[in-house]
């Protein structure tokens, strides 16, 4: 095809009909349908967004896989997970929920799974949390509560010293 006028230059230089060099391009991800479970790369973006961590926070990991897990460091700027106090604890399964309440500090976010909203509710209500967003992740559902400032931790004593023996 041979132009005219303004745009004769351009058709020179026009590639050929026919199929484009390929690009190298990354293969696409090929998740598993949510009703099997969330993978591992889908859990440690909800988790890491619904903690909400900060830059510096204290965060304590329990149960959770290595995607996570560095997830987790990445966004608070820290070399480990803490043991202790934590501002923000994930437990990586329901299972984990009990000791990763036991590391969060008064006011405090804690991020877990559950089987549903209703278990959901339950749980944070029996450990005195503060419900405040439920995600549906196909069969299962992940859940951040806040433990309130006020609420003392069972490991310490009432007047802040410590436990007579």
């Amino acid at each position: 095809m041979t132009g005219t006028g303004c745009n004769a230059a351009l058709w020179k230089h026009r590639p050929a009909a026919g199929p484009r060099p390929h690009r190298r391009t990354r293969p696409a991800v090929e998740e598993a349908p949510l009703t099997t479970g969330p993978s591992e790369r889908l859990l440690a973006a909800v988790l890491s967004a619904l903690a909400g961590i900060r830059r510096g926070d204290a965060v304590a990991g329990v149960g959770t896989g290595p995607c996570t897990t560095a997830a987790l460091l990445a966004m608070s700027g820290t070399d480990a997970l803490v043991d202790g106090a934590a501002s923000v604890a994930v437990a990586g399964a329901a299972s984990d929920v009990p000791l990763a309440v036991s590391r969060l500090a008064p006011g405090g976010r804690l991020v877990a799974l559950a089987a549903d909203a209703a278990a959901a509710r339950r749980v944070a209500a029996d450990r005195g949390l503060d419900l405040r967003h439920v995600e549906p992740l196909g069969r299962v559902v992940a859940w951040s509560a806040v433990l309130p400032l006020s609420t003392a931790r069972p490991d310490e004593a009432p007047d802040g010293g410590a436990s007579p023996a």
